[in-house]
C-alpha cells in the first residue's frame, strides 16, 4: 500500500505531465514580474491565462530557485516567489541527481521487464517544502511506535505551502555562484592552453565523466534493482560497468532519450569547450544549467540566445532531439503561447 506522501507525489506528477510544462530562464521571469516592457506584459497575460485554462504550467527547477535567492533585494525576492506560485503552481523538477535515479531506473525496467522502479523516485515533480526537505517528517506516540495520523497531518500542511512560505528557509546560494565562476575559468584556460580534439572526442569525454559524476545516483537505482531481487544493497559499481553504462550512452542514441540528464549535461560541456572563441563567466555555466534542466522534461524553453543557438546546433540538435519548441524573443514567445492556446481549442 502507498504512503500518503507517494500517493501525493503521484497524483501531482501525474497532474503536472498532462499539462504544457514551459521553461522561463531567469531573465524571462524577472521581466515579466516587473513587466518591464509591452511584450512582457502580453507574454505574462497570455501566461496566466494558459494556467488558469489548465493547459499548462511553468514548473521551476534548482538552479532557478538559486538564481533567486542571489538577488539582494529582500523585495524583489518576494515579488519573484510569487510569482513562481501563480505560474508554476509550486511545481518543482526534482534535482538532478533524483532525475538520474528515476532514469537509471527506467533503463533498469528496459532491460528487465519483470523489474519495477519504487514509487518514490519514479516520479519527477514535487513541491517547494518537499522539495527542501522539510515535508517530510514522523510524529512518534509517547511509546516511540509512529502515529500515522498525526504524520499524515503534518504532511498535508507541508505539501501545501508555498514559495514564499518557504522562501524563509532556503540557503545562500554564494557557494554555489562562486563554483560555477570557478568551472568556467577552468574551461576557459583549457580551452587556450591547449589543442582540443575533434568534438565526438569532445562528447565521449564529457559522456564518461557525466556518467562519473552521477555515479552515485546510478548506484542508488542499481540498489534498488537488486533489492527487488533479494540481493545484497547498497553496492559500489566497477569501473568497467560504468563504461558500459557511458558507451551505451554513446553508441546507442536511442538511450539518450532514456538518460537524458548525463546526456545534455556532457553535449552542453562539449559545446562550451569547442567554442574557442568565446570567455565564458559563471553566469554563462548558471544559464547552460538552466537548459540542462529543461531539456529533458519541459515541452517549451524560453531562454538567452546563445543558448537557443546552441540548442539547435548541429551535430546535437538537442531541440529536435527532444522535440522542444523555444525562443528567446517576448514577440516569438508569445506567438508559441498563442499557438499552445490555439491548438487546445
Amino acid at each position: 500500500m502507498e504512503s500518503d506522501e507517494i500517493f501525493l507525489r503521484r497524483e501531482w506528477s501525474n497532474n503536472i505531465d498532462s499539462k504544457k510544462r514551459i521553461f522561463l530562464d531567469i531573465n524571462f521571469w524577472l521581466r515579466i514580474r516587473d513587466e518591464s516592457s509591452q511584450e512582457a506584459t502580453k507574454f505574462l497575460a497570455k501566461a496566466k491565462a494558459l494556467v488558469a485554462a489548465d493547459l499548462a504550467v511553468f514548473p521551476v527547477t534548482q538552479m532557478l530557485i538559486h538564481e533567486v535567492l542571489k538577488q539582494s533585494d529582500s523585495q524583489s525576492k518576494q515579488q519573484t516567489f510569487l510569482l513562481f506560485d501563480r505560474l508554476s503552481l509550486g511545481a518543482v523538477l526534482v534535482p538532478e541527481n533524483e532525475c538520474v535515479i528515476y532514469e537509471t531506473g527506467k533503463l533498469l525496467e528496459a532491460i528487465f521487464p519483470n523489474f519495477k522502479y519504487n514509487a518514490r523516485s519514479a516520479m519527477l515533480w514535487t513541491k517547494p517544502a518537499h522539495y527542501f526537505g522539510h515535508g517530510r517528517f514522523m510524529i512518534n506516540n509517547p511509546d516511540g511506535e509512529a502515529n500515522q495520523s498525526a504524520s499524515n497531518s503534518l504532511l498535508n500542511f507541508t505539501w501545501n505551502l508555498t514559495f514564499l512560505q518557504i522562501s524563509q528557509l532556503l540557503p545562500s546560494a554564494d557557494q554555489i555562484d562562486l563554483s560555477f565562476k570557478s568551472a568556467a575559468n577552468m574551461i576557459n584556460e583549457e580551452k587556450n592552453k591547449q589543442k582540443l580534439p575533434h568534438f565526438e572526442q569532445l562528447l565521449r569525454d564529457e559522456i564518461y565523466g557525466s556518467v562519473d559524476a552521477f555515479l552515485p545516483a546510478i548506484e542508488a537505482a542499481y540498489a534498488d534493482f537488486l533489492g527487488s531481487m533479494n540481493q545484497v544493497s547498497p553496492v559500489k559499481l566497477s569501473k568497467e560497468f560504468r563504461n558500459v553504462i557511458a558507451n551505451c550512452i554513446i553508441l546507442k542514441p536511442e538511450l539518450r532519450k532514456i538518460m537524458p540528464t548525463i546526456f545534455v549535461n556532457a553535449s552542453f560541456h562539449s559545446l562550451f569547450r569547442q567554442n574557442k572563441a568565446q570567455q565564458f563567466k559563471g553566469n554563462d555555466l548558471y544559464d547552460g544549467s538552466h537548459l540542462c534542466s529543461a531539456l529533458p522534461y519541459f515541452d517549451v524553453y524560453f531562454g538567452e540566445k546563445f543558448l537557443c543557438d546552441l540548442g539547435k546546433r548541429a551535430p546535437l540538435k538537442l531541440f529536435d532531439l527532444f522535440n522542444i519548441k523555444y525562443s528567446s524573443s517576448f514577440e516569438e514567445a508569445t506567438k508559441i503561447l498563442d499557438d499552445l492556446t490555439k491548438n487546445a481549442d
